[in-house]
């Protein structure tokens, strides 16, 4: 699926790679970044948004039309590592390789900078992102980091490695009943009606028990109601409370 989608993705960039665009007026400064190297895609608002490691484009699937966005255009910084769009509220959230964060919202961008101020010892570096109600969860290397996407600040950080401690989170989402958090620790997952979820004992691990292998999951995703974890190069689902063999290729390594 994912192959199918870069595959899309990547024609749509040569198309219109060949495009030439029209010089700035006199006095104007134009950009010269390169745009052929995705690293991360999200869809929403009639558009493909794809960041590269130094700034980020849309195409729009009505016309076609390309938008550029750099710090020329408002964005606080170069080196993007993870975009997400929130469809519900129409919201861009933009993370850089410094751990910093753009949301834009309409015609404006507002910048949350706490993470990458904060002295904190570890890896604060952002992963993956995920919407939900008003809030985007941060897979980080410290754990999930929770941000209020109507007040634009940090609202909780979830430590839930083993005795609390910080545990690399590869990607999380929510089922409606439960918050899973895919870790270099297994998988981990606590009610969404949980008092506190910033206290790891709240978190059950789900690797290493009911068919899901012990170790490193490296992704999780919801898809048609179905819970789908990325362990040992393989895709399993959960049903009822047994997790099965969902795909597997021998010589192909999953990339999420």
């Amino acid at each position: 699926m994912s192959r199918i989608i870069f595959s899309l993705f990547f024609l749509i960039v040569s198309i219109k790679s060949y495009t030439q665009q029209p010089l700035p007026p006199i006095g104007q400064w134009r950009e010269h970044l390169p745009y052929k190297s995705a690293i991360d895609v999200a869809a929403g608002d009639n558009k493909i948004f794809s960041a590269t490691p130094y700034s980020l484009f849309s195409v729009d699937l009505t016309d076609n039309s390309v938008e550029r966005m750099s710090r020329m255009t408002g964005l606080s910084e170069t080196g993007v590592n993870a975009v997400c769009f929130d469809g519900v509220n129409n919201k861009l959230f933009i993370a850089y390789k410094s751990s910093n964060i753009d949301i834009i919202y309409r015609h404006d961008i507002f910048n949350i900078p706490e993470i990458k101020l904060d002295n904190i010892a570890g890896d604060k570096t952002i992963f993956n992102i995920f919407s939900f109600g008003k809030n985007f969860y941060l897979s980080t290397g410290l754990g999930v980091i929770v941000i209020d996407g109507d007040k634009y600040e940090v609202k909780d950080s979830w430590f839930i490695g083993n005795s609390g401690g910080q545990v690399k989170t590869n990607g999380f989402t929510v089922d409606g009943s439960f918050y899973y958090a895919a870790t270099d620790e297994g998988l981990k997952r606590t009610a969404v009606n949980t008092a506190n979820p910033a206290d790891y004992l709240n978190w059950e691990n789900l690797s290493d028990t009911n068919g899901l292998p012990a170790g490193i999951c490296r992704d999780v995703v919801v898809v048609q109601n179905k819970v789908i974890a990325l362990a040992n190069d393989s895709l399993f689902v959960l049903n009822g409370a047994n997790w099965n063999l969902f795909f597997t290729e021998a010589g192909w390594q999953i990339q999420k």
